[in-house]
């Protein structure tokens, strides 16, 4: 069950509804000819999703020479943009969605960190209490702008699913949930593949990466497979 109308449902409503189903539809594989949004996801705290998100970032831009947007929806306590820099952002995802009517490339652009030619940084909030300024409709514009202008879309999308993480999802071309080799992670990276068939994401979007891997060890990646 993706939406839960109201009995006495109004054509506004229903338009919205149907609105979200179309958008979701629209952002399924193959279906753009723009840039790719690649969405990280850890299926348990601590799996290097953050890690493994900005250094894809970063060599796709120094070393495949793409232009590349690295945005951090970790709004409460995200630090992507440390894994990429020493420098303090001119601007993050709070502020502009606070700003959201003045939304367009330059503006996006003044608001990023640029790391390195190609690649630029929309960091999360420094004070957590700014994540509820960031709505579902900021994210949306925030990410549908980054994919017009850049190759690549590296969304770093907190564990949490809610409404922000969501949207992000619905957004991706390619969703890639981090885990490790320990049951926890096995056991919470199975909840969460769980949780993506329930929203209809297709099985070809879903790319499960295992952080840490050495080999020999008691859990095998068939296991992980089979499980």
């Amino acid at each position: 069950v993706r939406e839960v109308l109201p009995a006495a449902v109004t054509i506004d409503t229903l338009q919205e509804a149907i609105g979200r189903i179309r958008q979701k539809r629209s952002h399924m594989p193959g279906m753009r000819g723009d840039g790719k949004v690649l969405a990280f996801i850890s299926c348990k705290g601590g799996s290097g999703a953050t890690f493994i998100a900005a250094n894809l970032a970063y060599a796709l831009a120094a070393e495949r020479k793409q232009r590349v947007a690295l945005i951090d929806l970790n709004l409460q306590f995200g630090d992507a943009a440390m894994f990429v820099s020493e420098q303090i952002p001119p601007s993050n995802v709070a502020e502009v969605a606070r700003e959201i009517n003045r939304l367009d490339a330059s503006f996006l652009e003044s608001a990023m960190l640029e790391v390195a030619p190609g690649l630029h940084v929309l960091a999360s909030p420094d004070d957590p209490s700014s994540a509820p300024d960031v709505k579902r409709e900021h994210v949306e514009a925030i990410i549908r702008l980054a994919r017009s202008k850049y190759d690549f879309v590296i969304v770093d999308v907190a564990r949490t699913l809610d409404a922000i993480a969501l949207q992000a999802l619905d957004m991706a071309d390619l969703i890639f949930p981090v885990l490790q080799l320990t049951l926890p992670f096995i056991r919470d990276s199975k909840r969460l593949i769980n949780v993506f068939r329930s929203l209809d994401y297709h099985p070809e979007q879903i790319r499960l990466i295992v952080s840490r891997y050495r080999k020999g060890g008691e859990i095998s990646l068939t296991d992980i497979e089979r499980t």
